[in-house]
């Protein structure tokens, strides 16, 4: 590696270290100012764990993009694993996705996530009969931008948990949700707001509040992870 070269990496190195700490600083502020206008109707709760009795069972999916010169295909798999007590049982499925002519990156990619989802619901909705319990790692509230197919599976895992008595519920990682209306005006979303108020092993709004056309799914958030981990999370449930 030349001289020339050196300096023009850590040159490169300096301004993106300056720009990620402006970001943070500006990010420091902001939230010391916002956390003023957090208010939360009621307390949160103090969560405290305990074994479920039972069969317990997981659902998740994945998907990955590769690139070829003239376009992308993309692979979706979908997995659930049950734990009975005697063993595991799994189910696997799997997809492979070719980008159209006509369809832009960016398309693909938003109709790789609705299929994926697609398989991970349908997959999961062969599970419950096999779990007490079962953990879908998504929402149980449909996604606005996704419908058809995607709101039909959903639909149908919801249906099949309750016919086979199932606990059911769904684990949302990085929300993005706004239900919260008492969090509205610190422009926030839920996650980021309840980051400032919640401790570990605190839960809120406790009782759950319900989300939907006809209030069919419940939905908290709880907190999982200490600081610095931004360990907030939704949980959902049907109602």
């Amino acid at each position: 590696m030349s001289e020339e070269e050196v300096t023009t990496y850590s040159g490169l190195v300096r301004i993106l270290r300056e720009r990620i700490a402006g970001y943070v600083r500006e990010g420091v502020e902001r939230a010391r100012a916002l956390r003023e206008l957090v208010r939360l109707v009621g307390e949160p709760i103090e969560v405290g764990g305990r074994l479920w009795r039972g069969s317990v069972g997981a659902a998740d999916g994945g998907s990955s993009i590769l690139s070829f010169a003239d376009r992308d295909v993309g692979f979706i798999s979908a997995i659930t694993v049950v734990d009975d007590g005697r063993g595991f049982r799994r189910r696997f499925r799997g997809g492979l996705i070719t980008q159209r002519e006509d369809e832009g990156d960016g398309e693909f990619s938003d109709r790789l996530d609705v299929e994926r989802e697609e398989m991970m619901l349908s997959l999961a909705a062969e599970a419950v009969e096999d779990a007490s319990l079962l953990i879908v790692d998504g929402p149980l509230i449909p996604r606005p931008k996704y419908s058809g197919e995607y709101t039909y599976q959903l639909g149908r895992l919801v249906s099949e948990a309750e016919r086979a008595g199932t606990a059911l519920v769904g684990f949302v990682k990085r929300p993005q949700s706004s239900f919260l209306e008492e969090l509205r005006e610190t422009g926030l979303t839920d996650r980021a707001a309840l980051y400032m108020i919640l401790e570990e092993g605190q839960a809120y709004p406790w009782p759950p509040r319900r989300r939907g056309d006809r209030g069919e799914t419940i939905y908290t958030y709880i907190r999982l992870a200490p600081p610095p981990g931004a360990g907030v999370f939704r949980v959902d449930a049907p109602a």
